[in-house]
């Protein structure tokens, strides 16, 4: 008798279980929040800057485009920055880096020996530093000049904002380089 009323409860659980599955898969699906969410961060300081700056070309996939001025360059360095460039290059992502010509910034990248390095003679107030990560993320350096020429940057994934950029790089790639006696 024990047994066959432990065959009526395993049966009713049985219908139960068909049942409880059948409500379950016609419950409506809940789609994850798929939008990408687009943001803006400021970053203040030289140390946060330069660890920003180190996550998103550690990260990066397919393409980094830098427009990079003398000054930044000398900063970066020593965060272990173009280092983590050539790693970036060792595995295959295209590394585009364009520079104000200067012996300083010779100096810098011959160290790191990317091949497509184009050196720009540019006053050094007209534009400033920005990386493209991807297509997905950027790093803009905003210059504070209180005396103490203090870094700070914005990084972004607006989808607008890394159009433009984007397409202001290209333009300043496509620009004819003038080869001075510190970039030849």
């Amino acid at each position: 008798m024990l047994v066959e009323a432990k065959k009526l409860k395993l049966n009713l659980l049985e219908r139960k279980r068909e049942r409880l599955i059948h409500i379950w898969l016609s419950l409506p699906k809940i789609e994850g929040d798929t939008e990408r969410k687009e943001v803006f961060q400021i970053l203040e300081g030289e140390d946060q800057v330069g660890l920003k700056a180190n996550e998103i070309v550690s990260r990066a996939q397919r393409e980094i485009l830098i427009f990079i001025m003398e000054d930044d360059i000398v900063k970066l360095y020593h965060t272990g920055f173009l280092d983590r460039l050539k790693i970036s290059a060792k595995r295959d992502v295209n590394i585009k880096f364009m520079v104000n010509c200067s012996q300083k910034a010779r100096f810098f990248l011959d160290k790191i020996r990317l091949g497509n390095i184009k050196y720009l003679y540019l006053n050094d107030e007209v534009l400033p530093t920005f990386m493209l990560v991807d297509d997905e993320q950027t790093l803009l350096f905003i210059r504070r000049n209180d005396g103490k020429r203090r870094i700070a940057a914005l990084w972004t994934n607006y989808e607008v904002f890394l159009r433009v950029l984007k397409v202001l790089f290209n333009e300043l790639w496509r620009k004819e380089v003038r080869q001075l006696a510190c970039c030849t």
